[in-house]
């Protein structure tokens, strides 16, 4: 007998990877196919906060953007009715949200040319974002181990 946890037809698909690799192109047509809604994650915080995202990371920082982005995850995915939701590139940074995923999702990552993303993000990361390679790094291998 099949375990429930790995029953995908009644959880939320989860689409997860960095930034510009794919993710709301595919989980549109992804969602559609099941018919089930989708959930750009990016874009349900621009409607919920009625700011755009790089408003808000001016506005309220990394740290303070992130609070928000887990919290719309959250609701996202305690929502009782299955969606596919394309994450946002730094969601999985977040413990709350990473547990939620594990109890009500099937998580797909999705690594579209992602060895050129993953060079690219270290790049940006360290050059302007952040002050430190360390946590460029730290960020990256937490994404990674939510899968592996």
């Amino acid at each position: 007998m099949a375990s429930a946890h790995l029953n995908a037809l009644g959880r939320h698909l989860a689409l997860a990877g960095f930034m510009g690799s794919g993710k709301s192109r595919l989980g549109e047509e992804v969602a559609r196919r099941l018919g089930r809604p989708f959930v750009d994650l990016d874009r349900e915080i621009e409607a919920r906060t009625g700011s755009r995202i790089p408003d808000l990371f001016a506005e309220r920082g990394e740290s303070g953007f992130r609070e928000v982005e887990s919290g719309v995850a959250l609701d996202v995915l305690r929502a009782p009715e299955p969606v596919t939701v394309a994450l946002g590139g730094g969601t999985v940074l977040s413990a709350p949200v990473r547990e939620a995923l594990a109890a009500a999702a099937f998580t797909v990552l999705y690594l579209f040319n992602a060895f050129a993303k993953v060079s690219s993000y270290l790049r940006t990361c360290f050059s302007t974002r952040f002050s430190s390679l360390s946590f460029c790094l730290a960020s990256f291998c937490c994404f990674l181990s939510v899968f592996f």
